[in-house]
């Protein structure tokens, strides 16, 4: 009878709802379950599952002695703490653990562990590290891999970018001890590599791989492109069983860092198929190379075949437009809503530049396209710390406030552009040419 109350009991606690659990734990109390430290271990645990401690730790407390003897309780609260905070509960715990005669286990260590990682307690952590090759459980492989996760997060702090040497050679020591290193284990260790610019040991890490998946091709491609070394990139490219979009991105990346636009366009056209970022590599390569009208041309070609655009492409587009003083063609880029003005914004102070005036008179375009005020002042203010005596931008502003009703302030901003004897001048128009498709009028000065 016991054990079948006990079968059901555990089937109920891996999908109730908090207030069956509740109900759950009535039943526990007033049947025999109440000493039977397999259902409330199971139970604590479930109670974890929820987003919060406060009940959790209400149950842990009213235990009694239980709660001081037995690891599984532990190990319970523990977990809880680890997955929903505070992580220094979690920590805390651990360290009260041999107080009250408890030895930490290999269910206990990748919590306390994944807590030092969240709370960036390095040398705890190596604390931890020191008594769990004590014990002997560092060839547990949970134990392990949240000991590589450990020195991996470490890379974040500024103490790991001082000894950033120190930090790889504590992953890979920990790497090289496991017995069992899935592929993702292999691919993280050789994506360290390639962080810190250590080719060399990433590539011997990649011959060492007796099973390698496109993660890991990927990796050393791209390893091999962010230092320039495009033969050894290439050669690994064509060697590849299986290629993704990733794969030909690198590659274009690659010949656009050593300066061969050609080549990097054909892996372009090549591709089997191509998204957002394929897209973005192209562009941004054409223009961080002075390939002004070539970016436009396909950031025209992009938005023709339906391309969903964002930010990354508005800015190399804009970047594009702002050197070739291009600001009509700029007022269009924007139109063609971007989500929002509010993210058009976001764009152009994300930027990896400083705007121009053509960029904040493309934006000030589409607020009066949109009779957005408030954004508009906002944008005239970044632009008139510029001190460009650009009447366009003026004249947008005093547009904007007329479309509004506000004659005062439309007025107040034709004469300040008085003040400042910037001059609105007859607006002549010619024709931007971009790819084949004769685009859109540009004047000179906006009407």
């Amino acid at each position: 009878m016991t054990c079948s109350l006990e079968l059901r009991v555990s089937n109920l606690l891996q999908q109730c709802t908090f207030k069956q659990l509740q109900q759950i734990h009535a039943f526990i109390v007033t049947t025999s379950l109440h000493r039977n430290i397999h259902i409330l271990s199971k139970f604590l645990r479930r109670s974890t599952e929820f987003g919060g401690m406060h009940y959790s730790n209400l149950i842990f407390s009213q235990m009694g002695g239980l709660s001081h003897t037995e690891i599984t309780l532990w190990n319970a609260m523990i977990r809880g703490y680890a997955y929903n905070g505070p992580f220094d509960k979690c920590i805390s715990m651990y360290d009260e653990m041999p107080q009250r005669g408890l030895k930490p286990n290999n269910f206990t260590y990748p919590y306390v562990l994944n807590s030092c990682s969240a709370l960036g307690w390095n040398r705890i952590g190596k604390k931890v590290h020191c008594q769990i090759v004590k014990t002997g459980f560092e060839r547990v492989f949970s134990v392990a891999n949240s000991l590589f996760n450990l020195y991996i997060t470490i890379g974040y702090s500024f103490e790991a970018i001082v000894l950033k040497n120190e930090k790889i050679n504590d992953s890979r020591k920990v790497f090289d001890g496991m017995c069992i290193k899935p592929i993702e284990l292999w691919n993280r260790m050789i994506s360290e590599y390639v962080g810190i610019g250590n080719v060399e040991c990433a590539r011997r890490l990649f011959d060492d791989m007796s099973d390698r998946d496109v993660v890991s091709w990927n990796s050393m491609i791209a390893a091999y492109a962010k230092v320039g070394d495009v033969a050894n990139a290439r050669n690994l490219f064509e060697q590849m069983p299986e290629k993704n979009v990733i794969s030909w991105t690198s590659m274009i990346g690659a010949h656009a860092r050593s300066g061969d636009l050609e080549k990097a366009r054909n892996f372009f056209e090549k591709m089997p198929e191509k998204n957002v970022v394929s897209w973005n590599a192209m562009i941004s390569s054409y223009t961080q190379n002075g390939k002004f009208k070539e970016a436009l041309d396909l950031f025209v070609k992009m938005q023709l075949e339906g391309i969903d655009l964002d930010g990354f492409t508005f800015a190399s587009a804009l970047s594009a437009c702002s050197h070739l003083g291009a600001l009509e063609f700029g007022k269009w880029t924007y139109s063609a809503e971007m989500v929002s003005l509010e993210e058009a914004h976001v764009v152009v102070k994300e930027m990896p530049f400083e705007p121009d005036i053509a960029i904040w008179g493309a934006l000030l375009g589409g607020c009066r396209v949109r009779s957005d005020l408030k954004l508009a002042e906002g944008a005239m203010e970044r632009a008139g710390k510029l001190k460009a005596n650009e009447s366009g931008v003026y004249v947008l502003l005093s547009n904007i406030y007329a479309s509004v009703g506000q004659w005062p302030e439309a007025l107040f901003v034709r004469e300040n552009m008085e003040e400042k004897s910037i001059w609105k001048r007859t607006g002549c128009s010619n024709v931007i040419h971009v790819g084949d498709q004769d685009l859109l009028p540009e004047r000179n000065q906006l009407d």
